[in-house]
């Protein structure tokens, strides 16, 4: 049996994972384009938004569209396999990160496949729990495979409310995905931030827990991020919570109106 591979805490970093979540219209996208260096953006722009606020990255932003589930499956192995031929837009020499924007976008084309899977005589208008397990298995074994790849990781998502059903789970919000695609997607990742915008217009980012929303900051010993950031930025954020010296700018008490 050859030697087991094992390490000190910290001696080897995984790529971050991050999910930037909020309603539509807060800049969920434009926050993306903050991201270090060359990305790879994968839209699902047929569900929802659009990547034209962009337009002024696109030397070092690529992206692709995808209409259907069985699409994002080539695009991993493309990525993982690093297959110039598959993507012959992306440098991979230079590439540093991927978005999937978005995550709910990928949760109703999972959605679409799972129908389309179905026998012809089911209920066209419900979803089964069954059909809800499967498909928080797909969403699942998304997030986990584009965790794998040696890129930075980000998940957009729009905003939902999560609990207060008969169970008595407590109400808060998060992504915009199923429950039990959410679990998957919490784990696994280094930031979870909540984008609003303030009464001033300012862009506001919660990324410490808080009882009504699901956030989350996993970083260095000694760089706790503020728990409201204004204006926040990626790169800044990152750079910080990877041990760098400038902390990105907190959220000042008049900016808090919508929290």
């Amino acid at each position: 049996m050859p030697p087991i591979k094992t390490y000190k805490p910290g001696a080897e970093i995984v790529p971050p994972g991050i999910c930037i979540y909020g309603r539509t219209g807060t800049g969920k996208t434009t926050l993306v384009g903050t991201m270090p260096g060359n990305g790879f953006l994968i839209d699902t722009r047929s569900i929802e938004g659009g990547n034209f606020v962009l337009e002024d990255k696109a030397d070092r932003i690529t992206v692709t569209d995808v209409t259907s589930w069985n699409e994002i499956d080539d695009i991993f192995w493309a990525l993982m396999k690093k297959d110039k031929v598959a993507l012959p837009g992306v440098d991979f020499d230079k590439l540093k990160w991927v978005c999937i924007d978005s995550i709910t976008g990928m949760q109703k084309l999972a959605i679409r496949k799972i129908i389309k899977e179905r026998d012809l005589d089911a209920d066209p208008h419900q979803i089964t729990q069954n059909e809800y397990g499967k498909i928080g298995q797909l969403i699942g074994e998304l997030v986990y495979r584009f965790r794998t790849l040696p890129y930075a990781t980000v998940f957009t998502a729009q905003e939902r409310k999560h609990g207060g059903g008969e169970d008595g789970e407590p109400v808060m919000m998060g992504p915009d995905v199923s429950p039990s695609s959410l679990g998957s997607l919490v784990t696994s990742l280094m930031l979870i931030g909540r984008l609003s915008v303030d009464s001033e217009g300012k862009r506001i980012m919660r990324v410490q827990p808080h009882s009504l929303y699901v956030a989350k900051s996993r970083s260095k010993p000694g760089k706790n991020l503020p728990a409201l950031l204004e204006e926040p930025n990626l790169e800044v954020i990152l750079r910080y919570m990877l041990g760098g010296t400038k902390k990105p700018r907190a959220a000042q008490v008049s900016s808090l109106v919508l929290e």
